[in-house]
C-alpha cells in the first residue's frame, strides 16, 4: 500500500522552519509496513494546494499536515472538504473542548476560532489532546486521508492514539542494513550485489545505498515474502560480503 505526505505551509517553503513531521511520519509509517513514496510540501495557496492533492491521489493513503488553524491563511480543512466533494458541518463537541482549553489557560473563545470546528460530513474527528484543533479522517473513492495539524507535540500523541490504529498493516519488510568502511559506493555496490545474486534475485527486492564518508550504508528488503525470511538469508552471506570488503 502506497503512502503519500502532504505537509502544508508557507513558514516551511519560505525555510522559516524546518519541516520534522515528514521524517517522524515516515519512521512511523516504515514501521508499519507501508510504502511512503512522496513527500511533498506546498504554501497555503489554495490552487497549489488542490494541485498538489490531485498529484498525490495515487497512492491509498495521504497524510496532510497543517493548516488548521484560526486564521485566514489556514485553508486546509475546507480545501480538503471541497476535494473530497463534502460540505463542512459544525461540531459542538469540538467546540466545547476547544473552550474548555481555552478557559484553563485563562483565554476566551474568539469568533475566529469557531473555524476549527467544521469539518467535512462523514470525517471521522480525530481529537487534539494538546491544542485546539482537532483532526480528521475521510475517504475519497480509494483514498484515506488523515488530516492533522503541524505543531509536533499535538500531532504526534495524535497520529499515536488516533492514526496508527486506522492503518492497515502493508507488506514490507523491514530493511536490514550494512555499514561499509575503506571501499567507494560504486565498488560496494558491485561486490554487494555480485554477492547478494548467489542467494536472492536481485530484481525481486529493493536495495538502497547511501555515502557518508568514511562510512558507505547499504539496505536492502524483500516484498511478500514470511517473516524472517530476509534475515536469515542476510546470516548466510555477510560474512562472504564482509571477507571481500
Amino acid at each position: 500500500m502506497k503512502v503519500s505526505v502532504l505537509t502544508i505551509g508557507t513558514e516551511i517553503t519560505t525555510g522559516e522552519i524546518l519541516n520534522t513531521n515528514v521524517q517522524w511520519i515516515s519512521e512511523r509509517l516504515e514501521a508499519l509496513g507501508l510504502d511512503v513514496v512522496h513527500h511533498l510540501t506546498v504554501a497555503d495557496h489554495w490552487e497549489v494546494m488542490k494541485g498538489a492533492l490531485d498529484y498525490l491521489s495515487s497512492s491509498e493513503v495521504l497524510v496532510v499536515t497543517g493548516g488548521l488553524g484560526p486564521t485566514q491563511d489556514d485553508l486546509t480543512r475546507e480545501l480538503v472538504a471541497d476535494w473530497v466533494g463534502s460540505e463542512l458541518e459544525f461540531s459542538n463537541a469540538a467546540y466545547r473542548d476547544l473552550a474548555e482549553k481555552l478557559q484553563s489557560r485563562g483565554r476566551v473563545p474568539m469568533e475566529s476560532h469557531k473555524k476549527q470546528c467544521y469539518f467535512p460530513k462523514q470525517a471521522q474527528v480525530l481529537n487534539n489532546s494538546v491544542g485546539t484543533a482537532h483532526g480528521f479522517s475521510i475517504h475519497k473513492g480509494r483514498n484515506q486521508i488523515f488530516v492533522l495539524p503541524g505543531p509536533p507535540r499535538e500531532l504526534k500523541p495524535m497520529w499515536t492514539d488516533h492514526v496508527e490504529p486506522l492503518l492497515p498493516k502493508g507488506e514490507l519488510t523491514p530493511w536490514v542494513k550494512w555499514i561499509f568502511r575503506g571501499l567507494p559506493e560504486s565498488e560496494v555496490a558491485d561486490r554487494f550485489e555480485r554477492v547478494l545474486a548467489q542467494f536472492i534475485d536481485p530484481k525481486k527486492i529493493e536495495i538502497g545505498y547511501r555515502a557518508s564518508p568514511p562510512h558507505i550504508h547499504v539496505k536492502v528488503r524483500k516484498r511478500n515474502v514470511p517473516e524472517g525470511l530476509i534475515e536469515k538469508v542476510a546470516e548466510e552471506f555477510v560474512s562472504v560480503i564482509v571477507d571481500r570488503v
